[in-house]
């Protein structure tokens, strides 16, 4: 009994030392996995600024009230892109806020509220968001009047008229702000006439240059051996050509969700069901909209637009009204109903003028559109009230002319009134775009055409389709987690093959499926190689393992699981040297191989064409090379070149060798031209590049200096 009570409690010792060391080691695991520490409180921030942190429920209200304003004044919900384009706009605010508008804070530039009033109301040069929104339709000239009446009624408009224009009047005093900030930039700049006469005497001169080059492609790596302090040296001196963001490298498998066998039974069943009821339907062109895959409803084809299996029967055998058989075409099942038929133009050429849905509520752009009608139809001239008010960015630049076009290029209401209206013709049309109105300026051509409701299924994957590929994805996933070594050997250095090792494996599981890679990854990317919907893989490779397999991504159509291969860290913003090894030992190998080169060449003889013989190259010759040239003769881009050759001056004048981007250059002056060149012309040219550059490198110089901490990865 006594043995046996000490084996007990040295077993109670035991196994409580081993399940300490466990939950030790799975709370450390998480941290270090996670990035976290015990006593971080930046977990709810998505970022900081000068160590400021955006604290994210602070980051969410204000997305949430500016949301809601949108949704309110289009009566849409926001999509997903709108909604990340909405987060974007806020997180520059804040960015905007911390630097520029702290900067501005120190250097006493403000803007006043007399000053925004002033903006707000001037008749004589409106502010560009004020003219758009206070534009008289009839004239689409600024109406100060109507702006004065909303802002005294501004206490009784409903919430989301009120919130949406406290955003306008943020938005116009923040520009106010920005072009004080530029102006103050610009006005401490300039270029002075010394530096003009300099510009002018660089271009003045130009040399016919001739040179001799040894490539460093020419000198074999073996020839040259670096060491990982050769590569170190060469990183640590061109490091900040290295600036970038951290990223990850990885490798996926996708699966994608095809339709199969009992998809096309289920999508041919459904045509049958429903083909006798659009038979008979009154309306069969809204019957088709609305039940069937095509929105598009009852449209106007040619012979050569119908799918082949319905041409023949809608030109030559069937009637008007009478509906074909159900027919296969593809990835659909189709039946079309003969509505009409008719010889019409070929194309037609119109203009319009655009009142989006976008930018007012559509009984405010129906009236814009009537109002802009009758100023027409009184003489009014098209083409400036296009320019001035149409809010096709596309088209109102050409007054509203949007050249030729065929029928179903565009959608139907706009179609069927250009295509049916005579020339001069002048028309009002609602589309799901907004409101058209149109002028018709000629029709080209004519054949027969013929009107047809299309009722048609697309064969989609059904739920059984998406549960095999699932399952295939997820027994991909869990063999191709079977080469993971236990933590306990991965941290004793074991398993340093393991991207090698499940790459292997995902490459044999995958049966001849290409394994696909995706490079140079950033935090914030939204998508994947373009797949859709996967930024959830992206926000799982920064929170993985060198050689973690994922779990299954959903994304649209596809199911996608991935391996992270690679870790490329970055420091305060420079990319780690063990991210960019392979560049930095590349850089030091031609560095080196620069060296003997230069040595090579410099004893190489007295005259270019000694130097040429002794080093088996031929004499090739760059015309006309100045300062502000490009390329040197037919090497490409070589500034050490161009410099050196211009630099020597006087002719027949020989160099020493110069190091370059594609090899090591012995230059000859051969003749050198002296231009007349205005000095006071280049001073005003430089001098309007550089402050038209200032206000943005400015502030590009600000965000660079307040540490810009960007985690919106974590949630978005």
């Amino acid at each position: 009994m006594v043995l046996l009570e000490r084996l007990r409690g040295k077993w109670a010792v035991g196994v409580g030392i081993v399940i300490g060391v466990a939950m030790l080691a799975f709370v450390l695991t998480d941290f270090l996995v996670s990035g976290r520490s015990l006593f971080a409180s930046s977990e709810m921030e998505v970022g900081s600024v000068n160590g400021d942190g955006i604290d994210y429920k602070q980051f969410m209200t204000r997305y949430e009230a500016r949301a809601n304003v949108q949704q309110a004044m289009s009566g849409q919900s926001l999509s997903e892109d709108a909604s990340e384009y909405l987060r974007e706009q806020i997180w520059q605010e804040y960015v905007r806020q911390e630097t520029l508008d702290a900067s501005c804070a120190q250097l006493g530039i403000t803007v006043s509220s007399e000053e925004l009033s002033s903006v707000i109301l001037s008749a004589d040069n409106p502010h560009p968001i004020m003219k758009q929104l206070f534009s008289n339709p009839e004239t689409g000239a600024f109406d100060r009047e109507t702006v004065l009446k909303f802002l005294q009624n501004l206490d009784n408009v409903q919430p989301a008229q009120r919130a949406y224009w406290l955003e306008v009047e943020g938005e116009i005093a923040s520009q106010l702000l920005q072009d004080k900030y530029r102006a103050a930039v610009s006005r401490g700049l300039g270029v002075t006439k010394m530096e003009g006469e300099l510009r002018a005497r660089l271009q003045s001169v130009r040399v016919d240059a001739a040179y001799v080059v040894k490539t460093y492609a020419s000198l074999p790596d073996s020839a040259v051996k670096i060491t990982e302090t050769d590569a170190k040296r060469y990183y640590e001196v061109h490091k900040k050509s290295y600036r970038q963001p951290e990223r990850r490298d990885l490798s996926y498998a996708q699966f994608e969700v095809k339709p199969g066998p009992i998809d096309f039974e289920r999508a041919e069943e459904w045509m049958k069901k429903y083909r006798d009821e659009f038979a008979t339907a009154e309306d069969a062109g809204k019957y088709a909209s609305e039940m069937g895959d095509d929105r598009s409803g009852a449209r106007w084809y040619s012979r050569g637009e119908l799918p082949v299996s319905l041409s023949g029967w809608a030109f030559d055998e069937a009637t008007v009204g009478e509906t074909s058989g159900v027919v296969s075409d593809g990835d659909s099942y189709e039946a079309a109903r003969l509505l009409a038929r008719r010889t019409m133009p070929d194309s037609a050429n119109v203009r319009h003028i655009l009142f989006s849905f976008q930018q007012h509520p559509a009984d405010r752009a129906r009236a814009l559109g009537d109002s802009v009608l009758r100023v027409l139809k009184s003489g009014g001239d098209f083409a400036a009230l296009a320019k001035e008010l149409s809010e096709d960015p596309g088209s109102a630049s050409q007054g509203g002319d949007l050249g030729w076009f065929a029928q179903n290029t565009m959608v139907k209401p706009f179609a069927d009134a250009s295509f049916s209206g005579a020339k001069g013709d002048l028309v009002v049309v609602e589309s799901n775009f907004g409101v058209h109105v149109i002028e018709v300026l000629g029709h080209r051509g004519s054949s027969e055409r013929v009107e047809v409701a299309m009722l048609k299924r697309l064969v989609q994957p059904g739920s059984e389709t998406y549960q095999a590929v699932f399952n295939e994805a997820s027994r991909f996933a869990a063999l191709a987690h079977q080469p993971r070594r236990s933590w306990i050997a991965r941290l004793f250095g074991a398993g340093k093959n393991r991207v090698q090792e499940v790459r292997s494996a995902m490459d044999t599981l995958l049966r001849g499926m290409t394994v696909q890679e995706a490079r140079d990854v950033e935090y914030n990317s939204r998508t994947l190689n373009g797949l859709q919907r996967s930024r959830e893989v992206i926000r799982w490779a920064f929170s993985a393992n060198v050689g973690d397999v994922s779990s299954v991504f959903e994304l649209d159509g596809s199911y996608v699981v991935a391996m992270l291969s690679r870790v490329k860290e970055s420091k305060d913003g420079y990319a780690s040297y063990e991210a960019v090894r392979e560049q930095a030992e590349a850089g030091a190998l031609r560095d080196k191989k620069a060296a003997q080169l230069v040595a090579s060449l410099a004893g190489g003889g007295n005259s270019l064409a000694e130097i040429a013989q002794a080093k088996g190259e031929g004499v090739q010759r760059a015309a006309s090379v100045s300062f502000t040239s490009y390329a040197f003769g037919n090497v490409g881009y070589e500034p050490s070149a161009i410099g050196t050759a211009v630099a020597l001056g006087k002719e027949g004048e020989i160099s020493v060798p110069v190091e370059g981007n594609n090899g090591v250059y012995v230059l000859q002056s051969e003749a050198v031209v002296t231009e007349a060149v205005d000095a006071e012309q280049l001073r005003e040219g430089a001098q309007q590049t550089l402050r038209m550059r200032s206000g943005y490198e400015a502030y590009e110089a600000l965000k660079l200096m307040s540490k810009v901490i960007d985690r919106r990865g974590k949630f978005f």
